[in-house]
């Protein structure tokens, strides 16, 4: 058993957890706090993963995204409002897609 403590920048936590669940066989156990505010640092190297964003504003529905499940780990769920450009889901591929998730 490792006991590791990191200071990341909150864009840098985006995708750790699952990735790191994944390497682990879901043995790890991750815990985060927000410690103070900091200059920008500069580009975090190595994302490896896109981001889902809504094409068109409005509630999102079940019966869309049940479609783009398979596509990434959503941050919504079916009946909130999202606007166009929001980000609602990592994606599991490198580069960013935009998706209907308001379809009926």
């Amino acid at each position: 058993m490792q006991h590791l403590e990191f200071e990341i920048p909150s864009r840098g936590l985006i995708g750790l957890r699952s990735q790191m669940l994944t390497n682990t066989a879901g043995e790890a156990v991750m815990a985060h706090r927000f410690l103070e505010y900091k200059p920008w640092k500069g580009p975090i190297a190595g994302r490896n993963n896109g981001v889902l964003i809504s094409k068109f504003q409005g509630t999102t529905t079940a019966y869309s995204i049940d479609k783009l499940q398979d596509r990434g780990s959503f941050f919504v769920d079916p009946g909130e409002e999202v606007y166009v450009g929001q980000i609602i889901a990592e994606h599991i591929k490198p580069g960013d897609l935009n998706v209907n998730a308001v379809e009926m």
